[in-house]
């Protein structure tokens, strides 16, 4: 299916697109699907980019659901049955809410190449350096280090995390991201979101 026939087919059949990419929106009010041919899928996890981003799923096997506004830039949903709640502001290039009860504090630094997140998390020092073009992170939570960096032709996870090794596969396809981050099984699908960008909350897999 060529890049014409694809915008045809979202502009005839918004619905079936918002199906493939797994998300939920007030135009759709759609969730869940049965998965269509990848190159669909890729195409509809693509449509409505700057607006809604969805990941969802389980870590450390419990439910996991966050979502992105682009237009309202919110973090929200819920993690280990604490609710998200965090407001992203570009002008003053901070990030503050809550997850649960433990309190987001961060400032952050974007240039298209890296961005570099900074503050408290929880009450505790948080530092760490997304790298995009190398879809890797690495920094350092409550004085332990983490990184994780991909490889791009397998799609491999690896590092480590709060001293356990991280082993991770994802497919950006699909956008399934599955295996074991620092000891913790995770499976989550990632919708209308480059595994990248999703990197730049990575507060939000925080223990």
């Amino acid at each position: 299916m060529n890049k014409l026939n694809l915008a045809l087919a979202a502009l005839l059949f918004p619905s079936a697109f918002a199906l493939a990419a797994g998300f939920e929106s007030p135009r759709f009010g759609l969730r869940g699907a049965t998965p269509l041919p990848a190159a669909v899928s890729m195409a509809a996890r693509r449509i409505g980019r700057l607006r809604f981003a969805s990941v969802n799923g389980s870590v450390n096997g419990r439910p996991f659901e966050m979502s992105l506004s682009r237009s309202l830039w919110v973090i929200s949903g819920e993690t280990a049955g604490s609710a998200i709640a965090v407001k992203i502001d570009h002008d003053g290039k901070s990030m503050l809410g809550d997850i649960g009860g433990r309190r987001v504090e961060l400032a952050f630094h974007w240039t298209p190449a890296r961005s570099v997140v900074q503050g408290t998390f929880n009450g505790a020092a948080l530092r760490y350096e997304v790298d995009f073009g190398a879809v890797s992170v690495k920094g350092s939570a409550a004085g332990k280090a983490f990184r994780l960096t991909m490889d791009a032709a397998t799609g491999k996870i690896t590092g480590k995390m709060a001293g356990a090794a991280v082993a991770l596969d994802y497919n950006p396809m699909s956008g399934e991201l599955r295996g074991s981050l620092g000891g913790r099984p995770v499976s989550l699908t990632l919708a209308n979101l480059e595994l990248g960008e999703f990197l730049q909350y990575f507060f939000v897999l925080l223990p």
